[in-house]
């Protein structure tokens, strides 16, 4: 059809068009419009299989969007039919897959997420108020839809997409201005009081949950306690029933699961006001999420081929995140190879990208109690991260060692990598005593060993890890301790990395560079003190006080005023380009100055002070909200 490219290019903007804007645009009729949209659907469908992913077509979905808001009835009969040939076609799909036995059939393919569309537009195309008077507004209308919706209908997929779809429809109301969120647990508790029909009852609980479990539906507290209040009468009120105890216990246990998510979600409100107050944003604009998953054109002819070598990554249990990894063998010559290879973030994310500005407002991942709010989207952390058994681009910090462990080299270059295990302290502290695998027990000892030849040669001061280590575990006592020969492999390695990264840059002070300082200042009183108090099990405050003396909380600056922590005239962070937004300018920096060896700045002193400043202090309010967000978490929790 004449206008279907041109359509379709509209369909995969970034931005949303209206009707209005795309007829002027085009100059086409309304007719004209849709006839190309179900063109569009009809053909795009027969493309489809079970392997795409839901994302990949969002454009698609964007077409259901001008369905719904149709009001010429012409119109909305032709579409009506063709839609319902689209739902059978889908449907048909779906019946043959299963019965070939495709494997591929998920929750999350298209396919699925096409029917549950499509089913919620034709019942939208479909549905007629009975009240025909022409001052029936949009809020009336909305609701007696939602309500033919969920309880004629009942299909919960559908008022599922429904909601995540137009969430603004959670706050619909009936005549009288009740919301209909109080409309559904009054339905519900009278379901479980009736208690003939367990699949009703489950079914309006979900659909409940759909609104209580939703980070965009608020509810005023009054609104919220008036809901617990009737729940809970209701549940007093069984103590003057003749119900049998198992029928009591029965209801008591359906209404008090609803109180759970009342109580819930004043406290995901203090969170939502808790995330204003500090301008933390967990999530992403369309824009960048699209920017994440579309991808750069990479020229991998640049990057070295080291998938031969035996590449593990070591990180805490838990970690699904992986920036850094590393290889350490001896060579022909009897000299040794280290090679830490750290993400090459800057391959997919550039400068100029939107989603690059989104991450530098985050500044780094946050982390929190069984959260995180993540400073790059899922959709390119996946692509990036360093798993076990994947092709990745990365960064390779090369040191050559003489057979005394003495430094000889040092190499930066873009490197080709494939990590052979992903593995935990937990995972090395049992390779270690029951291992089968030779080639990784080896390679682990070997990494051991070459980690307490550095520490002898005092490439850096041990004790600020330790004193970090301790803070830690004094604030947060549920954290796990490990071994210093399995926690510290890694450790040393990023130290030397990151001493040797920021050493060149000192050596070409014309280059702005973003240093990580540290002024901690401490004497060996200072650590006899710190051993008392924590021998003598003296009180958290206590120990805090004497552990602020020593522990002050690095910074970053264009100055280079050393690490005095770890006792390194320069040192950087370049090892947590997936995590810290200060990572990614520091590998640009390093690709740019050290492997292109280009000698004029690519920010200049101005800019690299304004990142730094930044980085400080978003670093400092982050801290402030986590700290602020675990209190909010235990008050909630133990009252």
């Amino acid at each position: 059809m004449q206008y279907t490219k041109e359509i379709l290019n509209i369909l995969k903007d970034t931005r949303s068009w209206s009707e209005e804007e795309i007829l002027n645009k085009l100059k086409i009729s309304k007719k004209t419009f849709y006839d190309h949209l179900l063109f569009i659907v009809l053909e795009e469908i027969k493309k489809l299989d079970f392997d795409t992913k839901t994302y990949k077509y969002k454009y698609l979905y964007k077409i259901f969007k001008y369905f719904e808001v149709l009001e010429d009835k012409y119109i909305i009969n032709e579409c009506t039919k063709k839609l319902k040939k689209v739902d059978i076609y889908l449907n048909e799909k779906i019946k043959r897959a299963i019965k070939q036995g495709n494997e591929n059939i998920s929750f999350d393919n298209v396919i699925s997420k096409l029917i549950d569309i499509v089913g919620v537009t034709l019942l939208k195309l479909e549905f007629d108020p009975k009240d025909k008077e022409q001052n029936v507004n949009q809020n009336n209308r909305n609701y007696m839809f939602l309500c033919e919706l969920i309880y004629n209908v009942k299909n919960y997929d559908y008022v599922y997409e429904v909601f995540k779809t137009s969430k603004h429809l959670m706050y619909t109301t009936n005549n009288e201005g009740k919301l209909l969120i109080e409309e559904l647990i009054e339905h519900y508790i009278k379901c479980v009081m009736e208690g003939n029909n367990h699949y009703d009852i489950i079914y309006f609980e979900k659909i409940i949950k759909i609104f209580l479990n939703s980070k965009k539906f608020i509810m005023e507290k009054e609104c919220t306690l008036k809901l617990i209040n009737k729940l809970l009468n209701h549940i007093d009120n069984l103590k003057r029933t003749k119900l049998k105890k198992r029928e009591i216990e029965r209801i008591k246990f359906f209404l008090e699961e609803i109180i759970k998510d009342l109580k819930n979600i004043n406290a995901i409100k203090d969170y939502n006001e808790l995330s204003y107050k500090y301008g933390i944003i967990d999530g992403f604009s369309d824009e960048a999420l699209l920017e994440a998953k579309t991808g750069l054109i990479i020229d991998n002819n640049k990057y070295i081929d080291y998938r031969d070598k035996f590449t593990i990554t070591i990180d805490s249990p838990g970690t699904k995140v992986y920036d850094d990894a590393c290889f350490f063998e001896q060579l022909k010559n009897g000299t040794f190879l280290l090679g830490v290879f750290v993400s090459d973030v800057d391959a997919y994310l550039k400068p100029h990208m939107l989603l690059d500005k989104e991450a530098y407002q985050k500044a780094e991942n946050i982390y929190l109690i069984n959260h995180h709010i993540s400073m790059l989207p899922y959709e390119l952390i996946d692509r990036i991260s360093l798993h076990q058994s994947k092709d990745r681009l990365a960064i390779g910090y090369f040191f050559t060692f003489d057979p005394q462990m003495n430094l000889i080299d040092f190499q930066v270059k873009r490197s080709l990598i494939n990590i052979k295990y992903n593995l935990d302290y937990n995972d090395v502290s049992n390779l270690l005593t029951t291992s089968s695998n030779i080639e990784l027990f080896n390679t682990l000892k070997a990494m051991i060993k070459a980690t307490e030849h550095l520490k002898e040669k005092q490439i850096y001061d041990e004790k600020y890890q330790t004193f970090k280590e301790i803070k830690r575990s004094v604030i947060n006592p549920c954290q796990p301790e490990f071994k210093n020969g399995e926690a510290s492999i890694f450790s040393t390695f990023s130290i030397l990395m990151n001493n040797y990264v920021a050493s060149f840059f000192s050596k070409h002070p014309e280059i702005p560079f973003p240093y990580h300082v540290n002024l901690s200042k401490y004497d060996d009183y200072i650590i006899r003190d710190l051993k008392t108090k924590l021998y003598n099990n003296e009180s958290l405050d206590s120990i805090l006080s004497c552990l602020n003396e020593i522990y002050v909380p690095s910074f970053y600056s264009t100055d280079n005023l050393g690490h005095n922590g770890l006792n390194l005239k320069s040192y950087s962070n370049a090892s947590n380009p997936l995590r810290q937004y200060i990572s990614l300018v520091t590998e640009r920096l390093v690709k740019y100055h050290i492997i292109d060896c280009i000698d004029y700045p690519i920010i200049d002193i101005n800019n690299m002070n304004a990142i730094c400043e930044y980085i400080n202090n978003k670093r400092s309010i982050n801290e402030e909200y986590r700290q602020e967000f675990i209190k909010c978490f235990h008050k909630r929790k133990y009252h």
